[in-house]
């Protein structure tokens, strides 16, 4: 069903209600709820625009693995993630606060249920560490390990 904004505006031009059959009626204060599916697209494109090794393949299973809710709730933050298969065990997600960015490996099964387990805590509280920070599988905050820098794409 198309919508309509201006539907009142046209209704008072003199159109007559059968003129707009077929076409749902919305107010301008309204929102249009997006499906679930599109926040994650907007998530799986963006990490095509920005991770320097991105794989669509290796990125979307663990990107929709990601409640929805929980990308909602980073996309208003400006945080976004990135695949990176260069972390390894005991590390499952990274964080980098002064680049807004979730890694995790795509490869490992481990590291994509830490992602969705650790974004979506984070997400609830909306308590985002401020620096550097790195969890293992279960989610459990690590210290002192050695972690990857992180390079992105430059913006064009």
């Amino acid at each position: 069903m198309k919508k309509i904004h201006v539907a009142m505006m046209v209704l008072a031009l003199g159109a007559s209600q059968g003129a707009l059959a077929g076409y749902k009626i919305v107010k301008p204060e309204e929102k249009v709820a997006k499906p679930k599916s599109m926040i994650h697209q907007e998530f799986i494109d963006h990490a095509a625009r920005v991770c320097p090794v991105h794989s669509k393949d290796h990125a979307t299973p663990g990107i929709r693995n990601v409640k929805t809710k929980t990308l909602q709730t980073m996309k208003k933050f400006g945080y976004f993630l990135c695949p990176d298969r260069r972390i390894k065990n005991p590390m499952a997600v990274i964080f980098y606060a002064d680049r807004r960015v979730f890694t995790w490996n795509p490869e490992s099964p481990d590291s994509v249920r830490a992602l969705r387990q650790v974004t979506d805590k984070l997400a609830r509280s909306q308590n985002y560490p401020n620096g550097l920070m790195a969890w293992d599988a279960r989610g459990n905050e690590l210290t002192g390990q050695l972690m990857p820098r992180l390079e992105l794409r430059p913006h064009n």
